[in-house]
């Protein structure tokens, strides 16, 4: 495990001197959770356009809020944002964060391995889809990212 923290913390000094864009901010984070999955034996985590959309759009609702929060949107809301995206409610792990906007994606992903219950969340064996999103306002990024488990 110091391993892996190591490599990503020397990868992301290499990296720091540039402003990271969305998709590749997004791409990024994506590089790191599979590179400790697959040091733990996991496959690999596909990114999937539909759950980056509802990602996305929850990233909106708690930052337009201003605070992390699980809830908010209801239930009845969250379930016609993932059915307007198709994709299953059942089957999301929701791991969440807020931080200051130059964060880069190591960051945002050491973040979630220094709390237990999002490490479990990205480390779920049955974990086989990811998507992620973020919305910045008032020098802060809110980031949502999606684990899905078993098949589409």
């Amino acid at each position: 495990m110091k391993k892996i923290l190591l490599l990503i913390f020397l990868f992301a000094l290499v990296f720091s001197c540039y402003k990271v864009e969305a998709d590749q901010f997004i791409n990024e984070f994506y590089e790191h959770v599979n590179i400790i999955r697959e040091s733990k034996n996991l496959v690999a985590l596909k990114p999937y356009r539909n759950i980056e959309q509802v990602a996305e759009s929850y990233s909106g609702v708690i930052a337009e809020n201003g605070r992390i929060d699980h809830n908010a949107l209801t239930e009845f809301e969250f379930s016609a944002l993932c059915t307007n995206f198709d994709v299953p409610v059942a089957t999301l792990l929701e791991i969440l964060a807020s931080c200051p906007d130059d964060y880069l994606p190591y960051q945002v992903f050491l973040l979630f391995l220094l709390s237990e219950p999002h490490k479990a969340a990205l480390l779920d064996p049955r974990g086989r889809f990811i998507g992620a999103g973020y919305t910045t306002k008032n020098g802060y990024k809110f980031f949502t990212a999606y684990i899905m488990i078993g098949e589409k």
